[in-house]
Order: structure tokens, then sequence, then C-alpha cells
């Protein structure tokens, strides 16, 4: 009898701990989803890239053949130019679950099964099928725009004379305001006349401020006063040199791209777009310009534990939770043989699938 007794207890301990296992299965391993059963997955990276660039529109000034002749400026610009330039580069990493990784999990201990995953979960190896997020592949912010008039103080003097001006006075209403009323003769004559006076008037900024700074004036500004004395003899200058150096407009965009690498490779390279001087980000792919490239290397951090790695699909795997530990990768941004961006960045992928014991009861 009492070896009957000693037969059936354990008997029963294990049909108890046996119908309180938890299973974990890939679902892609499954033919129907077990009713009661939770889902969780494992993560992967995504690294999302974001490029700026900035457009330089050059002007020449009015009086910009003058630029030497009157004020000793070599190579001062004589036509309109632009030129593109890639000014910064980030990036940044995303976490979304990885469709090859969706686990599902039969488990009649639900209190401490949600408390592992919770926990790897706030660790970020694994993921809940909420943590999905959408992004869209690519999106492209506004340029600013330019003015268009961009010189309007063009000299100290009017360009009429007093009788020219009464006439003017006279016949206002027949002729619009923003047009230029040339007097008579050369009127090449009369453009070196302005960039003369332009000129000079220059040279008697740079004088007054000379004079500010070194105290030869009667009452000179103190404190706060020559302070915005000379700001403001300052943007004079500034205003009045580019009629002969011209203006320089920047305008800055910024392009979004996105990247899901592959499963350990050694080198993974992805060619983002092309970028060229004249054109800034050229359409489509191959059609000129320099092309800007991610490069990327993983490290081998979790080397060792590969030796010990799981097979992601099997018919179940009993009170096991699989997670994933990230790989660190080298990360790379290039245009043409210039690097613009060098870090490092985790990537699930490159790593690898570990166990964790959860037990029974």
């Amino acid at each position: 009898m009492k070896k009957i007794i000693y037969l059936i207890i354990p008997f029963l301990l294990v049909a108890c701990s046996s119908a309180e296992k938890t299973v974990v299965t890939n679902i892609q391993d499954l033919t129907q989803y077990p009713e009661g059963s939770s889902l969780y997955a494992l993560p992967r990276t995504r690294i999302a890239v974001s490029l700026e660039a900035v457009s330089m529109r050059t002007l020449p000034g009015p009086y910009c053949e003058f630029a030497e002749e009157f004020l000793g400026i070599e190579g001062a610009p004589q036509e309109e130019s632009i030129k593109w330039e890639i000014s910064g580069a980030k990036v940044g990493v995303i976490l979304e679950p990885d469709p090859e990784y969706y686990y599902c999990i039969a488990s009649e201990d639900g209190n401490q099964l949600m408390d592992q995953l919770s926990k790897l979960r706030d660790e970020g190896y694994v993921m809940m099928p909420a943590d999905l997020a959408s992004i869209g592949d690519e999106s492209v912010s506004a340029t600013a725009l330019t003015p268009n008039v961009h010189y309007t103080d063009l000299s100290v003097k009017p360009y009429l004379d007093d009788d020219e001006e009464a006439t003017s006075k006279k016949t206002k209403a027949r002729v619009p305001v923003d047009l230029p009323v040339i007097r008579a003769g050369d009127a090449g004559d009369s453009k070196r006349e302005k960039a003369f006076e332009a000129a000079s008037f220059i040279i008697k900024i740079r004088k007054r401020r000379f004079k500010l700074l070194a105290g030869q004036y009667e009452v000179v500004p103190e404190g706060k006063a020559l302070e915005v004395s000379v700001r403001e003899l300052n943007r004079l200058e500034e205003e009045y040199l580019s009629l002969f150096v011209g203006k320089t407009y920047t305008d800055t965009t910024s392009r979004n791209f996105y990247f899901t690498p592959g499963s350990n490779p050694d080198i993974e390279r992805k060619e983002l777009c092309r970028f060229s001087e004249k054109n800034g980000f050229e359409k489509g792919e191959g059609n000129g310009g320099r092309p800007v490239v991610l490069d990327m290397r993983e490290l081998n951090y979790t080397s060792a534990f590969r030796q010990i790695m799981l097979p992601y699909h099997n018919p179940g795997y009993e009170n096991t939770l699989l997670y994933r530990i990230p790989e660190k990768a080298s990360i790379r941004i290039l245009e043409g043989s210039a690097v613009i961006f060098k870090g490092e960045v985790p990537v699930y992928q490159y790593g690898v699938v570990v166990p964790l014991g959860i037990g029974g009861k």
C-alpha cells in the first residue's frame, strides 16, 4: 500500500507541473492561434538618417564691376550663382517588432509570465505588438524663399536733380513709383557716379567709426550708446558693401531616409541618395552628383554568445522565454569619399537570441 502511495505522489507532482508549464512557439510554426495565449516579438533596428543641406545663392551687386577700382576688392561676383553643400547629418535608431520573431505564449501562470515580459520589455530585449510604429520612407522639409528685391539703398544722394524731382512730382500719377528715372545723358556715367558715391560713403563710415572708437569727437558716446552707434555703422557699411560684393542668401532643406539592416553581415552598404553642388539632392538614382552612402560594420561584441544561439523556429520551448541582445555596429555616412558622419549604434539583427528560464510550479 505504501509503495502505491509513493508511486502516486510523483505522478501527481509531474501532472501539476506539466499543467502549469509555459510553452513558447514561433507563430510561423503554428497551425492555429491557441485560445488564451499571448504574443510578443523580438526587436529589430531601423536606421533613421537625416541629412541637412544648405544652398548658397549669390547675387552680384549692382556696382560689382567697380569693386576693385573704387574699393580695391578683387574677385567680386559678377554673375548669379548657386552652390549646395551638405551641412550636417544625424543618425537615429528606431526599434520595431521583427516579423520573423513573433512568438506565441501559452501559459497557466499568467502573472509570473507578464512580470518576466515586463522586465525584458523595459530593458528593450522584447517588444509587444502595441509597440509597432509606422514611419514613412522619406520626408522633405520646405525651404525658405529669398526676397524679390535685393538692393534698395543704392546711394546717399538722390537720383534726380532739383528740376527733375519737381517734374517727377507733377507726373507722379502717370509714372509707377518703382520705375527708376534716369536723367538725360550717358546711363553708364550715371551708374559710375553712383558707384563712386557709394564707395565714398563707405570710406566716410569707416572714418566715423574710427573717430568714435578713438574718442576724437568732442562729445563721445559711452557704454551702451557707443555700442549701438558702432553696431549701426557696421550695418550701414555691410549694406553698402553688398552693392559691390553682392549678397548671399542661405536656404536650408533636410531629407530623411530609413534603412533596415539585414542579419549579421560583416559589412553592409546602402546608397541613400545622390547629391550635387548644382542641384542639391538629385531625383532618382544614378542621375549625376556624388553618391551618399550608409556604411555599417558589426563589431562582434556578442560573438561568444553565438555558440549557444537557439533556432528561432521550433515546435515549442517549455518554461523558457526567448529574448534578443543587440550587437554594436560602427556606422559611417560618406558623400563621395568624404566622411560626413561617424558613430556607433546598437543593431538587434546583428545580435543573438538567448533563453531565459521562467520555471514551472
